[in-house]
Parts: C-alpha cells; structure tokens; sequence
C-alpha cells in the first residue's frame, strides 16, 4: 500500500489484553502506544485498532489519540523514537510496554 506524504501521522495511546502475542503473558494487560499515518483521525484509529488485533492482542483501548507533531529525532525514548521512524517510512508502528498493568487499575 503507498501512502501520500502528505497524510499525517496519528499517535494512539491505550491498553490491551495478550491473546497469543510472543512474549507476553496471555491475558495481560498492557500499555501500548500505536501510530498510523492516515488521511483522518477515524480512519487512523480503524487502521490502528486493526494493526493491534493483527498482532495478537486484544480489547484495544485507546485513551488519548492526537496528530503527532514531534521530529523523531528530538523523541528522548529510543523505542518511541525509532517506532516514530518506522510509522513515517511504512505509515504504522506498534510499541508495546512491558509491564503489565495491575488488574486494579
């Protein structure tokens, strides 16, 4: 798929639930951050709801969703940083957190 360079990157902030992903516990909750480069927000958090389930994670929740405005490079976080990258070169990105979220919270 060949995305304008023109379409902005959306950034999603949120939650969701292991359900077969490599390396995490099944059943898991945990924070993830998703970026998709789209033409709207709606279809940006479509797309990213997709890129979520697609890789073996469930229930996404997404708290915050806002256009990114940030220069990769000035991203202290490397593993943002670099996710930041690769949303901008293949329009989406997934960061997943390593530890899970208590389930009282």
């Amino acid at each position: 798929m060949t995305l304008p360079d023109s379409d902005p990157v959306f950034v999603f902030l949120g939650e969701a639930v292991a359900d077969g992903a490599e390396n995490y516990r099944d059943g898991a909750r945990h924070a993830i951050i998703v970026l998709v480069r789209a033409s709207d927000l709606n279809s940006a958090q479509a797309i990213a709801e997709r890129i979520v389930c697609e890789a073996n994670w469930a229930y996404p929740r997404f708290r915050k969703s806002a256009e990114l405005s940030s220069n990769p490079d000035e991203v202290v976080e490397p593993h943002l940083r670099g996710a930041i990258k690769t949303a901008l070169e293949t329009g989406r990105a997934m960061v997943v957190y390593q530890d899970e979220i208590p389930l009282n919270s």
